[in-house]
């Protein structure tokens, strides 16, 4: 259809007002809309105050937070920490100059493990003591000088000096090698083996010295001093042999045994040595020994000289010893009349006692005076 067709349609429509359309929200819509951007901004300011506020107690910085810094060598822990599960670190340690506590209400442990998981070394302080397990135990000093090692198979002690402070001492269940064994200044030292033997044992000496002391050696049974290839030497001012059996002589015949000497005479004659006040030029010794029995005699009659007399017969008796002894051919009379001014003393006691039989009375008291043991056949043994 045209528009010349229908000339009253567009006349109605000119003659209508326009509607008009509200775009908004109006009203209760309104209102509540303001109320939720207000809440929203009240929580934005409340959650910012809130973080600045952890920000602020917990010291978060560009390094780190609180005590912890974060570093190039790793983590920094400045105060105290607690840790409630297990820590795993390739290193721990404190800062210069400061010290390193590690507390625990139970126990501290520290485990070394292989490849397998497995516990290889292990150090735990609890509450019952220290417990340490390992191949090998080491204790070195500042220098690296080893002070004490201990493993399977021997523990070694490498200061300069072991002290034992306990009253009863060092007990070894087992053998110790050791080069020096002493007490403490003024303090005894005992070696004592209860219930079982002490050896001393060296390749080259044991050497026993006590230089402000006695030395004492107390035994319940035998008492055996005995040398295999060298001598046994007694070298004191005084020596004292005790409850000394009494010299016997046995019936004459063919065989006699003479004993080393007489208790009795040697308490007699070491009672008057103590009792006079030093011995003189011309008397005899004052020690109990046999040189000073077999040249009483000698030194009674003797004048008095400018060197002792018991030094001049030492001499003479130490030369005679190294020129050897009389052979079996030779007259003992006429090779001790020739060699009279070597030995002028030895010389005199050989003329008095030479070709006496062994049975008679001065051969014995020689024999016996001198404290030898002899065993011989009296028909042809003669002095």
């Amino acid at each position: 259809m045209t528009q010349e067709q229908c000339p009253h349609r567009n006349n109605v429509q000119s003659t209508e007002k326009p509607q008009v359309y509200k775009v908004g929200i109006y009203g209760w819509r309104k209102r509540c809309l303001y109320f939720f951007v207000l809440l929203l901004m009240i929580l934005i300011v409340v959650n910012l105050a809130l973080t600045i506020w952890i920000l602020k107690v917990m010291n978060f910085t560009i390094d780190g937070m609180g005590h912890l810094r974060i570093t190039e060598r790793g983590l920094k822990l400045e105060g105290d920490s607690e840790f409630l599960q297990p820590l795993y670190a390739k290193e721990i340690q404190s800062r210069p100059g400061s010290p390193l506590f590690l507390q625990s209400s139970k126990n501290v442990s520290v485990n070394i493990l292989n490849e397998k998981k497995q516990v290889v070394s292990q150090l735990t302080a609890g509450s019952h003591g220290v417990h340490a397990r390992g191949k090998m135990l080491e204790v070195k000093s500042s220098a690296g000088k080893l002070l004490f090692s201990a493993d399977d198979h021997e523990v070694v002690v490498g200061a300069e000096r072991l002290r034992v402070m306990g009253a009863e001492g060092a007990v070894f269940s087992n053998s110790v090698e050791t080069p020096h064994v002493r007490a403490e200044p003024f303090k005894e030292l005992r070696l004592e083996s209860p219930t079982r033997s002490l050896y001393m044992e060296a390749p080259k000496g044991v050497k026993i010295e006590a230089e402000a002391g006695d030395f004492q050696a107390t035994c319940r049974s035998d008492l055996r001093l005995e040398s295999k290839d060298g001598e046994i030497s007694l070298d004191a001012r005084k020596i004292k042999l005790l409850r000394l059996p009494e010299g016997k002589a046995s019936p004459s015949g063919t065989r006699q045994t003479v004993f080393e000497g007489q208790s009795s005479e040697a308490q007699a004659n070491s009672s008057s040595s103590e009792a006079e006040p030093g011995p003189s030029e011309t008397s005899p010794p004052q020690s109990n020994s046999a040189m000073a029995m077999v040249f009483a005699d000698i030194f009674k009659t003797e004048k008095r000289r400018t060197k002792p007399l018991s030094d001049i017969i030492h001499e003479e008796v130490t030369s005679y010893k190294a020129t050897g002894c009389i052979s079996v051919d030779e007259d003992p009379l006429a090779w001790w009349k020739n060699n009279e001014h070597k030995y002028p003393h030895i010389a005199k006691l050989a003329q008095c006692n030479l070709a006496v039989q062994c049975t008679s009375v001065p051969s014995e008291h020689v024999f016996s005076k001198m404290f030898f043991i002899q065993h011989f056949d009296s028909q042809h043994f003669c002095f």
